[in-house]
């Protein structure tokens, strides 16, 4: 058995975290996605071996950022369950304008993670998404809580804006924090 409990950089539980765990079983890949309970635990029933492991809160999590734990050996002693303790997330901010430099109010942010902050892809992710919606006040302004790494920013101003939907890759990491989009001229 896998005995786990999730809590945030407080101590809090983190209900509904989610654990992806890569380890070699025999001859193949184990793999296995699950989510936490509403006290934050995982029960669960994996086959012995030495596993990694990814655990994150939810996108509207702040204080529970994205964990790597490698070489977790299974079975967990009863008496010994493991404890993650995710990490407070970066909080991002900058400001969307238009190509005359005017803010663009109401736009949407979606960020999606695509690599570590040195560009490396994550394989240990597969198939699980890790994406952050934000949208910008009156003065085009936006803030969102994200985990550092590289990060495909798509913004979609909204319909009365004549500034084009615009995508592009930024590295978010504890020394680059702010980042302007400057949207181009709609073509």
């Amino acid at each position: 058995p896998f005995v786990a409990a999730v809590v945030d950089g407080s101590g809090s539980a983190v209900p509904g975290a989610r654990l992806v765990v890569h380890g070699l079983v025999g001859n193949g890949l184990f793999t296995l996605t699950a989510e936490a309970d509403e006290q934050g635990g995982f029960d669960l029933l994996l086959p012995p071996a030495s596993y990694d492991a990814l655990v994150l809160g939810g996108p509207d999590a702040p204080s529970a950022g994205l964990l790597f734990a490698l070489e977790l050996e299974v079975p967990v002693p009863p008496d010994a369950p493991v404890l993650f303790r995710l990490p407070e997330r970066l909080l991002a901010a900058g400001a969307v304008r238009d190509a005359s430099g005017d803010a663009v109010a109401n736009a949407t942010l979606t960020i999606v993670r695509i690599a570590d902050v040195d560009g490396a892809l994550e394989g240990i992710l597969g198939d699980t998404l890790v994406a952050f919606e934000a949208s910008c006040d009156a003065d085009g302004r936006y803030q969102v809580a994200l985990d550092p790494g590289r990060y495909r920013v798509g913004i979609r101003p909204p319909p009365s804006s004549p500034a084009p939907d615009f995508s592009e890759i930024v590295t978010f990491d504890d020394g680059r924090a702010t980042h302007d989009v400057d949207l181009p001229q709609r073509a």
